[in-house]
C-alpha cells in the first residue's frame, strides 16, 4: 500500500513514486515549486531524499520553505518586505500597522532574536508580536503570600531525581550497601571480644594478698573464742531458768475452790455463813454443815 501525501491543503494519493527525491519531483512538475524548496516530513520529523515512502503507512507531509525569511505579524502573513535585520523589519511594520518598535518583539522557532539579526540567511519564519500593556496586575503579591503560608520542609525523601527514582529509595540502597560493606568487621570484632572474654575467664587472677601474720593468727583464733563465747552463755541462761522455775513452783498456792450459787438464794447463803461462825465459836469440835439454809434451821432446833 503506498503512502498517503498531503501538499499544502491538498490531499494527493494517485502518485506512483519510490522515494522523497521522486515525489518531490511530481510534485514540483504539478504545482511549480522548486525540489530544493520542498521539505519532507514523516510524524514531524525531517526525511531524507533515498527514503522509501514504500515501506510506511503513515502519512508524509511536504511543504516549502519560506526563502528571505518570511514574517508573520498578528494573522497577516508579509513577504513582500525588504528588510535586512530585525531592526529594519520593526520599523517597517510600525509604519505601516502603527504600532510603536520598542512594543514590538521578535521571535524565531519559539525563541526572542536582537535587533541586530539577518533574516536573510534563516529559512524560517520570523513572528513578531506587540507587548502586553498592564504589567503583571498584582500577581507578585499573590506569589508572596502563598509563599509566606508554605511551610519550609527538609524532607526531601518524596522527591525524585533525574531517573524518575525516590530519594527515599535511593538513600536505603545506600546505607545497605554501606551496612552490608562493614559486616566483615563486625563479624571479626565480635569473634576478638568473644575470645578475649574466654582469655579473661582461663587466666588465673594476678590480685597478691599479703596479710600481717598477727591479723592471720587472730582471723584463725576468732572463731573458735566465738563458738566458747556462746556456749558459755547457753550455760549460764539455763542454771539462772531452773532456780527461778524452783522458787516460782514454791511460792505458788492452789487456788479455793469456788461455788456458783443462784442470785436469788445469795441472802440465804449469807445467812448460813453467819451460823456457821457462831456455831465454830461455840463448839469448835463440831463437824461443819455445808447444806442449805433450810437444813441449818432444823439442825439448830434440833440441838435446842
Amino acid at each position: 500500500m503506498p503512502c498517503v501525501v498531503i501538499f499544502g491543503k491538498h490531499f494527493i494519493s494517485d502518485l506512483d513514486c519510490t522515494d522523497v527525491l521522486s515525489l518531490k519531483r511530481e510534485i514540483s512538475q504539478k504545482h511549480g515549486v522548486p525540489v530544493e524548496d520542498l521539505l519532507a516530513t514523516l510524524n514531524g520529523r525531517l526525511v531524507s531524499d533515498d527514503y522509501d515512502i514504500r515501506t510506511s503507512n503513515n502519512v508524509v507531509r511536504l511543504s516549502t520553505k519560506l526563502v528571505g525569511g518570511k514574517v508573520i505579524f498578528g494573522k497577516h502573513f508579509i513577504s513582500d518586505l525588504d528588510c535586512t535585520d530585525v531592526l529594519s523589519l520593526k520599523r517597517e511594520i510600525s509604519q505601516k500597522h502603527g504600532v510603536p518598535v520598542e512594543d514590538l518583539l521578535a521571535t524565531l522557532n519559539g525563541r526572542l532574536v536582537s535587533d541586530d539579526y539577518d533574516i536573510r540567511t534563516s529559512n524560517n519564519v520570523v513572528r513578531l508580536s506587540s507587548k502586553l500593556v498592564g504589567g503583571k496586575g498584582g500577581f507578585g503579591s499573590m506569589l508572596r503570600a502563598i509563599g509566606s503560608q508554605i511551610e519550609k520542609t527538609t524532607n526531601r525523601e518524596s522527591c525524585r531525581d533525574l531517573s524518575g527514582r525516590r530519594l527515599r529509595d535511593i538513600n536505603e540502597e545506600k546505607r545497605l550497601r554501606k551496612w552490608l560493606e562493614g559486616q566483615e568487621e563486625r563479624e571479626k570484632e565480635a569473634a576478638e571480644r568473644k575470645q578475649k572474654k574466654f582469655e579473661r575467664l582461663v587466666a588465673e587472677p594476678k590480685i597478691e594478698v599479703n596479710l600481717n601474720p598477727s591479723y592471720e593468727k587472730e582471723r584463725q583464733d576468732l572463731p573458735e573464742r566465738v563458738s566458747s563465747a556462746v556456749e558459755a552463755g547457753w550455760q549460764a541462761a539455763g542454771s539462772s531458768n531452773t532456780l527461778k522455775r524452783k522458787s516460782d513452783s514454791d511460792k505458788a498456792k492452789p487456788k479455793k475452790a469456788k461455788l456458783w450459787i443462784d442470785a436469788d438464794l445469795s441472802d440465804c447463803s449469807s445467812l448460813s455463813e453467819d451460823e456457821e461462825d457462831d456455831e465454830k465459836t461455840s463448839s469448835p469440835g463440831q463437824q461443819v454443815s455445808t447444806d442449805s439454809g433450810n437444813e441449818s434451821d432444823k439442825a439448830s432446833t434440833s440441838s435446842e
